[in-house]
């Protein structure tokens, strides 16, 4: 076994399950990262919260989903520096905003396309940033588990809609 110098790098907590594992994706390219009970313990962890990590490859990685392994975790330095600037910036409310709709009993069963969530939902102009942010929360929510995607070809268009509900062609 080829030993590797731990590398550090921001990450976006996807998951955290009973055992006290967590999941989390790399901010830089979206490479999965799995967080080991005796790592995410030392850390109060929130789905959505960003930070930062220590990893070396995963060498229990049989399915290809979750390449590194985090061998310790803490507030990115900016947060440690201003924890309540860093308060402002995490995703995890636009994280939360996202999961209320997806599990909203009055929209049960329903399919939504990111602009569909922004406008009808949100009551919000989509904007790219705005896009780019639900986008890149939803590939994560994706990988975790947490909803599904469905992608169409309508003609020459090619569709996309989130839902929590199992999809059944």
């Amino acid at each position: 076994m080829q030993n590797h110098a731990p590398a550090g790098c921001t990450v976006f907590i996807t998951n955290k399950i009973q055992s006290g594992s967590a999941f989390a994706t790399r901010t830089s390219d979206g490479l999965g990262v799995f967080i080991p009970p005796a790592v995410a313990r030392n850390v109060s962890l929130t789905l959505g919260d960003v930070m930062w990590a220590k990893t070396i490859p995963n060498p229990s990685d049989k399915s290809g989903n979750l390449p590194l392994l985090a061998v310790r975790i803490e507030l990115p330095v900016d947060a440690e520096q201003d924890e309540k600037q860093a308060q402002s910036e995490k995703p995890s409310a636009l994280y939360d905003t996202i999961l209320g709709i997806l599990n909203d009993e009055d929209w049960e069963d329903r399919m939504w396309s990111v602009d569909e969530m922004i406008e009808d939902a949100m009551m919000l102009k989509p904007t790219n940033e705005l896009r780019s942010s639900i986008s890149s929360i939803l590939q994560n929510m994706t990988i975790s588990g947490q909803c599904s995607k469905i992608t169409a070809t309508i003609g020459s268009a090619v569709r996309t809609w989130y839902t929590t509900e199992p999809f059944r062609p």
